[in-house]
């Protein structure tokens, strides 16, 4: 599992694009591959911010083929060197423990997102347990 880590997405030579830099909050792998992301927001008094996460994972659906994760060091001695190259397979989590809202997330994925997308929520309120429901 990896917080936060790098995602970066090189131009092809003929693009005059600059590089693209993405950080989803999780990346889950197995011994081969990336198998999950995972999007997660904490707002317990508001409505979730759900925008950036879905083009964050828009993103890696469509640039999958050209991405992959490491485990760098920046100090001290590396444990693991392997580069985990993205599952075609990868499960696309959205996490939220938010106040009550009417968004439905996975109404605003795109099709590339269809099928292997999943929205967790748990709706808070005053003096009551979370309402917990899923969708996906």
């Amino acid at each position: 599992m990896f917080i936060e880590p790098q995602l970066k997405c090189e131009p092809g030579k003929s693009s005059s694009q600059a590089t693209t830099v993405k950080y989803p909050d999780l990346v889950v792998c197995n011994t081969r591959s990336v198998i999950g992301i995972i999007e997660l927001k904490y707002r317990p008094k508001g409505k979730p911010a759900w925008e950036k996460d879905i083009e964050t994972m828009k993103w890696v659906a469509a640039n999958r083929k050209k991405l992959s994760v490491q485990n760098k060091r920046y100090k001290g001695v590396g444990v693991d060197g392997r580069i985990y190259p993205m599952s075609p397979y990868v499960l696309f989590v959205w996490a939220g423990i938010h106040a009550k809202s009417d968004v439905e997330v996975s109404d605003h994925i795109s099709k590339r997102l269809q099928g292997c997308f999943l929205e967790l929520h748990a709706e808070t309120s005053r003096n009551r347990q979370p309402k917990v429901w899923s969708k996906g």
